[in-house]
């Protein structure tokens, strides 16, 4: 998934996995190692993204709680830090839904 490239642990695990491979098996046995890549970015998706879905709406939830405290106090500076940390995660997973979205469109 496109999406994926969003993630900065992402290039690095393919290029752990991969220089790993090549080590493992060498050059001549290209397709088995990309079988065996995609296999391995299924369950890395799996453990690493998740379902962005329940993630968004937990996020979601978690910024309308700090917001409706903001409305009747000022937040203390851990709380400001992890409104910010909220908002830049939930850009995130809004973009890497949007590119999903657009990907499966296509199919």
């Amino acid at each position: 998934m496109n999406c994926w490239w969003l993630i900065s642990d992402f290039r690095t695990m393919i290029q752990d996995y991969w220089n790993s491979t090549l080590t493992n098996y060498g050059k001549k046995s290209m397709a088995p190692a990309l079988r065996l890549l995609k296999d391995r970015c299924k369950e890395w998706s799996k453990d690493v993204v998740g379902n962005t879905c329940r993630k968004i709406k937990v996020l979601e939830m978690e910024a309308e709680a700090l917001e409706s405290q903001k409305e009747s106090r000022d937040l203390l500076a851990a709380e400001l830090s992890r409104s910010n940390a909220i908002s830049s995660s939930l850009r995130t997973l809004y973009r890497m839904q949007e590119s999903a979205w657009h990907q499966n469109s296509r199919v």
